[in-house]
């Protein structure tokens, strides 16, 4: 039969390892560290959307247009040129606007900025739960605060990445 050490140490090595092994996410973090992850997490959802609609915007325009120039060619085909006409007119407006004003050019700003995002996430709780088994902290305030101050350098990267990645593309440069 093996006897089970009962140091301090020892105790806090078994406490550490169950913690870790129980860790299973939110409910295991401080109220400040939960909001501010919750934050991050609508702030992804409203990324999420911006990542849908930019994936829209950028094939609404080429879809319709193939779409046109398809059915012109086989109404052309059948002897309706009046209508082949009008398709036509049609797919080349689309061409036009999507050449004029193409949409959807955000979406690697947005899925960079999305994955930057879970990746605070992620790094709040890994350093949350490294934190309490290492201790460098004196107290659970202190580590705390060290988190949220490296998420809020962090939301400031992300916001700056997002804010020039809109400007460049707001000022037409190639």
């Amino acid at each position: 039969m093996k006897v089970m050490e009962t140091s301090p140490t020892a105790l806090r090595d078994v406490v550490s390892e169950r913690a870790v092994m129980n860790f299973q996410g939110m409910e295991d973090l401080p109220q400040v560290l939960q909001y501010e992850i919750k934050i991050l997490q609508k702030w992804r959802q409203a990324i999420t959307k911006k990542i849908r609609l930019d994936k829209l915007g950028f094939w609404i325009f080429k879809v319709t247009a193939i779409l046109a120039s398809i059915g012109a060619g086989v109404v052309g085909m059948l002897g309706l040129l009046d209508v082949a006409l009008v398709l036509s007119l049609f797919a080349a407006v689309c061409v036009a606007v999507d050449g004029f004003r193409p949409r959807g050019m955000l979406c690697k700003v947005h899925q960079t900025a999305d994955q930057k995002i879970q990746q605070l996430e992620e790094t709040i709780r890994s350093k949350w739960v490294g934190g309490n088994l290492t201790s460098h902290a004196s107290t659970a305030k202190e580590l705390v605060a060290g988190i949220l101050k490296e998420a809020y350098e962090e939301k400031e990267r992300v916001s700056k990445y997002l804010e020039d990645g809109e400007t460049y593309l707001a000022s037409g440069e190639p």
